[in-house]
C-alpha cells in the first residue's frame, strides 16, 4: 500500500505528465517577447544572406548605380537645353510681334533688330555649351578620364591617396608612431613608399597588423626627414585616405580640411555598398573593398601601398557625385581650385 508521501508526489507530477511533450513556457517571457525574438533571428539570417551575396550581384548593383547617374545627368542637360530653346523661341516671337506693330520710326526698328540678333547669338552660345557638357557627361566609364574632362573640377594631378602603418612607442607601446608611409597618384602609381624610424624607442612593432619588423628599421629614414619629404608631396594636393585623422596625427602635419576626402565617412560609399551603420560608426577599408570590388585586402599583415590604392579606387567610384555634392552645398567656395589655373584657359590665349 503506497504511503501518503508517495501519493502526494504522484499527484504533483500528474499535470506535467498530462501535458505530453509540450515544452513549458520559460518564466518571465510572454508571447509578444517570443515574437520579437523570432523577428530578430529572421533579421540576422537575412543579414548573413546579404553578406554572402555573390560577386555578379554586387557588380550588377554597381552597374545599375552608374547607369542611374548617367540617366540623371542626361535629364539635367535635356532640361537645360529645353529651357534655352523655350527662351529663344519666346524672344523671337516677342521681337517679331514688336517689329510688325512698329509702323514708323526706322531707328526704333533697327535698334530692335540689332537687339534681337545679339540675344539670339547669346542663346546659341549657351545652348552649344550645354550640348558640350551633355556629351562629356556620358562617358563615365572612360579609363583615362578623357570623357570626364568636361565635368572634372579637380585635375587628376592634384589627387593623391595616402596610408600609414604605425608602431608602438611610449609606456607599454600604446602610443602610435609612424613606421611606414605610402602615397599613390590618381592612376595608383607609387609616389612615395618608405619605412620611417621614430624619434623614440620602438617597444611594439605590431607586426601582425603593420607588417613592420626590426630589420626594416635598419635603413629606415629618420622621422623629421620623412616628414619634410611627405609635406612637400602633400603641398597643394587633395588628400584622399581612409580614417585620415589617425594618419595626419602620426605624421604631425596639418592639411586644409577642404583638401581632404575621407572615404570612411562618406555616405555615398555606404549607400553604394548597401550597408547602414550606427551613429559614430565607420566601415573598414577591408569590408568596403570586399563589398564593392569583390576582392580581399589586409589578409594577415597590412601593406600601406595596397591600402592606398584601394582607397583611391573607392574615391574613383563616387568621385563625380562627391565633388558635385560639395559644390552644391557650398556654391560660393572654390575648394582650393582656382579658375586662374592654366587648364581653365584656352590654349590660344596669348596669340
Amino acid at each position: 500500500m503506497p504511503s501518503a508521501k508517495a501519493t502526494r508526489q504522484g499527484n504533483e507530477a500528474g499535470p506535467q505528465g498530462a501535458s505530453g511533450s509540450r515544452p513549458a513556457q520559460p518564466a518571465g517571457q510572454s508571447l509578444k517577447q517570443l515574437g520579437k525574438r523570432s523577428k530578430k533571428n529572421k533579421a540576422k539570417k537575412a543579414a548573413k544572406k546579404k553578406k554572402k551575396m555573390r560577386l555578379p550581384t554586387r557588380l550588377t548593383r554597381l552597374l545599375n548605380y552608374k547607369a542611374k547617374r548617367v540617366h540623371l545627368d542626361g535629364l539635367k542637360s535635356q532640361s537645360v537645353n529645353q529651357k534655352l530653346c523655350e527662351g529663344s523661341t519666346t524672344l523671337i516671337r516677342h521681337c517679331n510681334r514688336t517689329l510688325s506693330s512698329t509702323t514708323s520710326g526706322g531707328g526704333v526698328k533697327g535698334f530692335l533688330e540689332e537687339g534681337r540678333g545679339s540675344c539670339l547669338s547669346a542663346f546659341q552660345k549657351a545652348s552649344n555649351f550645354a550640348h558640350r557638357a551633355s556629351d562629356s557627361s556620358g562617358d563615365l566609364g572612360s579609363k583615362d578620364g578623357e570623357g570626364s574632362a568636361g565635368w572634372r573640377l579637380i585635375p587628376k594631378e592634384k589627387l593623391i591617396a595616402l596610408d600609414c602603418e604605425m608602431v608602438g612607442v611610449g609606456p607599454q607601446g600604446r602610443t602610435s608612431a609612424l613606421g611606414r608611409c605610402s602615397i599613390v597618384d590618381y592612376d595608383c602609381n607609387v609616389l612615395y613608399d618608405d619605412y620611417v624610424k621614430p624619434e623614440v624607442e620602438i617597444l611594439h612593432y605590431r607586426t601582425q597588423w603593420s607588417g613592420i619588423r626590426k630589420r626594416h628599421m635598419v635603413d629606415a629614414i629618420p622621422f623629421r626627414e620623412a616628414q619634410q619629404q611627405i609635406a612637400d608631396i602633400l603641398r597643394g594636393k587633395v588628400l584622399i585616405g581612409h580614417s585620415l585623422r589617425s594618419d595626419i596625427q602620426v605624421l604631425q602635419l596639418g592639411h586644409p580640411r577642404e583638401d581632404t576626402r575621407d572615404t570612411s565617412t562618406y555616405r555615398g560609399l555606404r549607400e553604394l555598398a548597401g550597408v547602414t551603420v550606427g551613429p559614430g560608426q565607420q566601415l573598414g577599408l577591408k569590408k568596403l573593398t570586399k563589398l564593392l570590388f569583390g576582392h580581399s585586402i589586409q589578409q594577415g599583415e597590412h601593406c600601406s601601398v595596397e591600402d592606398a590604392r584601394a582607397t583611391m579606387n573607392l574615391y574613383k567610384l563616387v568621385e563625380r557625385q562627391w565633388e558635385a555634392e560639395r559644390v552644391s552645398a557650398f556654391p560660393d567656395r572654390d575648394f582650393r581650385v582656382s579658375f586662374m589655373d592654366d587648364h581653365f584657359w584656352p590654349d590660344d590665349l596669348d596669340q
